[in-house]
């Protein structure tokens, strides 16, 4: 099965402007310290399209990196694809890959943010959506049920351990009520048995004494 969230803003900004774009997987609005930033940034002269991986709120190299031909407005889109298990992130500028990257640190995988990113009043961010976001809360929903029932695994295992004891407690005394009972007509039929036989031999007493 795939699942995919599009991230997606239109780009202005001068040939001296710094990086503009969106933030994506953020953990936090008022203190990021783990998401994706994607960037068009045309600080050099050369314009270039970047995708950052931000850990414990340190940058390092981007994972992604491409020229591209600037064009003012144009959508830069980030695409986050999930199949099997992988999730790929794909950045495009203006319609043309700029490049891909599969992130695997659950610190980014598991946050649900995103935002408009600018270092600076001539960078200007417009247009920007995320579609697909129903699938984030979704999963944000199913991720907050799963925490939920790990907390609860400890008091319903012992619960389920209580139950399971009981069970074969009550089973155990059911068994002997039903020895008990199997005993009891057993030798409620010996009972019956022994009257009987005490009877035939009264009788036989009884006919003998006449016959004297």
């Amino acid at each position: 099965m795939t699942n995919n969230i599009t991230a997606t803003a239109n780009i202005t900004h001068s040939t001296v402007s710094l990086p503009a774009g969106f933030a994506a997987n953020l953990d936090s609005l008022t203190n990021p310290q783990n998401y994706l930033l994607a960037t068009v940034d045309n600080s050099n002269g050369t314009c270039k399209g970047y995708l950052y991986q931000i850990l414990g709120g340190a940058y390092a190299a981007p994972v992604i990196s491409g020229t591209i031909t600037y064009v003012a407005g144009a959508a830069l889109t980030l695409a986050h694809t999930v199949s099997a298990g992988v999730h790929t992130y794909t950045l495009t500028y203006n319609g043309i890959q700029v490049g891909t990257y599969v992130v695997t640190d659950w610190r980014i995988l598991q946050n649900n943010l995103y935002a408009k990113f600018s270092t600076d009043a001539s960078g200007i961010v417009v247009g920007f959506s995320v579609t697909g976001y129903n699938l984030i809360r979704r999963q944000a929903a199913r991720r907050e049920m799963m925490e939920e029932l790990l907390k609860q695994i400890g008091p319903l295992a012992a619960y389920l351990a209580l139950a399971v004891i009981g069970f074969f407690i009550a089973r155990t005394l059911h068994q002997i009520d039903m020895s008990q009972r199997e005993l009891w007509k057993h030798i409620d039929e010996h009972t019956k048995e022994i009257a009987l036989l005490r009877g035939e031999h009264d009788n036989q007493m009884r006919l003998g004494g006449h016959e004297g």
